[in-house]
């Protein structure tokens, strides 16, 4: 890792409305040098989602007003390149696996181990960089070799990849025409992978 990174491992914040154990998490992460915002409910930790980014949310799952799952669902709803670590007092097997099905990254039991709770976050960190790591070298791919299988750099393919990159997201059947022995499978396929 670089000394940037070892200084600065994540921006995490923490919500909870336990103000002891909202203080402890700050005061224990921030020695570990992650930068540390706290919120004291749901409401309070999605309004300061909007206003800064973080990395890591560690929110617990039982709240009053917003509660732990609708906070996992916003955040992979608006801020899908943010994990979310849920903690909760009360595990039962239907929480972790909703949780888990929702799009959380890990699911932690009170009273947890605090080194338990920092190789969770190093992972889920981790989690996040390798993806936006994979997605810079898929555009650099993209925009250097071509799309998908397919290689060209011309003007006219760079008009292809931009058509496909339009409509590879669409709901829609897409119909891919031209003359017998243009490419029209590669274009489908590298649509299709996309």
């Amino acid at each position: 890792r670089s000394a940037e990174e070892a200084v600065n491992p994540g921006r995490v914040l923490v919500i909870d409305d336990d103000l002891s154990l909202r203080q402890f998490l700050k005061n224990m992460l921030r020695r570990s040098g992650y930068a540390i915002e706290v919120a004291a409910s749901g409401e309070e930790g999605l309004a300061l989602l909007e206003e800064q980014e973080f990395d890591v949310v560690v929110t617990d799952l039982t709240m009053e007003g917003i509660d732990g799952l609708t906070v996992l669902r916003e955040v992979r709803k608006r801020w899908p390149a943010v994990e979310v670590v849920m903690i909760t007092a009360h595990a039962t097997a239907e929480n972790a696996v909703e949780a888990m099905k929702q799009g959380a990254h890990d699911y932690v039991v009170k009273p947890f181990n605090v080194d338990k709770l920092k190789i969770v976050l190093q992972k889920a960190l981790e989690k996040k960089q390798i993806r936006e790591e994979n997605l810079t070298l898929r555009e650099a791919l993209k925009g250097r070799f071509g799309y998908g299988s397919m290689v060209g750099a011309s003007e006219p393919m760079q008009k292809v990849y931009d058509l496909m990159d339009r409509v590879k997201d669409t709901p829609v059947t897409i119909l891919v025409t031209g003359e017998s022995g243009t490419g029209k499978e590669l274009v489908a396929k590298a649509i299709h992978y996309e």
